[in-house]
């Protein structure tokens, strides 16, 4: 799992910055988040981070930019309709249209790099504007039923069952976790009594890292913010 999400770094950004002529002064932070695209393989991702030019997710063209090659195809969920949507960037257009598509922080994500990739790894650093204690002391979801591809809402690493998700879905609940490698799913359950698998107490989410949560019936999912500054 740790080959999937390798690094954060914050950086608070306490001096001016200049664009051009104009100097902007900002309390925030920003930060990125390194994933790995391997030749021929599906990595299950997630964002971390909110875009820097507004508040809400980052546009496609700018997560991923150049950092992948031609013909890698991206998968992001579609909750209401419980399906993907797909696209590839091209030698011509790169993401072309689809990529002022935004993908919301928490959101989890699929991407397959080619066979005929000239390498066997792209590093693909994400980079945004880290949740704050002003706009993101919490981050909900509602209504979370059926089966989801998420991501835990903040960048740090933690374990499943000390996050809100894992105890507040319902019971007989699954968790299914990507094994990069084996390229097979590893999955998870909470019993009808409401304990999870003895597995489950050792599973490590890592920043960057998508997963698949499936329950029946709804329930909101409410995360807390876990670090105190920013």
């Amino acid at each position: 799992m740790k080959r999937i999400a390798l690094l954060v770094v914050l950086l608070a950004l306490v001096g001016s910055i200049a664009y051009g002529q104009t100097q902007v002064l900002s309390r925030n932070a920003v930060g990125y988040v390194k994933i790995l695209g391997e030749k021929g393989k599906l990595t299950l991702g997630r964002s971390d981070f909110e875009a820097m030019d507004s508040a809400g997710g980052i546009q496609v063209s700018n997560m991923f930019g150049n950092q992948l090659p031609d013909n890698t195809t991206l998968y992001l969920w579609n909750r209401s309709a419980a399906t993907y949507k797909s696209f590839s960037k091209t030698t011509r257009a790169g993401w072309g249209a689809n990529g002022t598509t935004r993908v919301a922080r928490g959101e989890g994500f699929w991407i397959r790099v080619p066979d005929t990739a000239a390498s066997n790894a792209y590093p693909v650093y994400i980079m945004g504007e880290v949740p704050d204690r002003l706009t993101s002391p919490t981050t909900t979801v509602v209504g979370l039923g059926g089966i989801n591809m998420l991501g835990f809402p903040y960048p740090i690493q933690d374990k499943w069952t000390n996050t809100a998700i894992a105890k507040s879905a319902p019971n007989n609940s699954t968790v299914y976790v990507w094994d990069q490698t084996n390229q097979a799913y590893i999955s998870y359950s909470k019993s009808a009594r409401g304990a999870w698998s003895a597995g489950a107490l050792d599973l490590i989410l890592y920043p960057g890292q998508g997963f698949w949560l499936s329950n029946t019936g709804t329930f909101d999912w409410v995360e807390s913010k876990p670090y105190t500054w920013p």
